[in-house]
Order: structure tokens, then sequence, then C-alpha cells
């Protein structure tokens, strides 16, 4: 998305928290190569819907910005590390 494609992605994890079936990009089920292929197909033949999905994107990436975003990472490392470390 940040690099201006439209995104298929798997259901799983963070993709389920960005990607809005359909209006921003396309989920599909985790391990179904079948349907993986038919969406990229899809995208590949109707310019209309990936340019649609490309502009949707961008306000999508409004919610996460590179700063939030690292430092909400770095925040989460730490956390980790921490609980990680305090058990030894």
């Amino acid at each position: 998305m940040a690099c201006g494609c439209a995104v298929v992605s798997t259901s799983c994890g963070g993709p389920q928290d960005v990607i809005k079936n359909g209006e921003n990009g396309f989920l599909v089920k985790v391990g179904d190569v079948e349907q993986i292929v038919n969406r990229v197909k899809e995208l590949l033949d109707d310019g209309e819907l990936r340019q649609r999905f490309v502009k949707n994107s961008k306000e999508t990436l409004r919610k996460f910005p590179w700063e939030s975003s690292i430092d909400k990472l770095e925040e989460t490392l730490s956390n980790l590390a921490r609980s990680r470390f305090a058990d030894d």
C-alpha cells in the first residue's frame, strides 16, 4: 500500500487491521492459492478497480503515519523484551 500498489493479502494478523476487503485491497483465506491468483488477475484486468484500491489505500495510510507506527513498534518490542527477561 505504501508503495502505491493494489494489495492482495491473506486474512492473517496485521493485514486484517488495515485492509477492508473489496474496498482498499483483497483479503483471501490463508492457503487458498487459487483465490490469490484469481484476485491478482482481477486487479490486472480491471484498471478502474486497481486505481480505486490505490486511492482508498492512500486514505487508509493516513491513519498509520510512519512516526507513530515506529513508536508503537518500539514500545511493543520493549515491553516484550522486559517481560521476557523478567521471567529469567
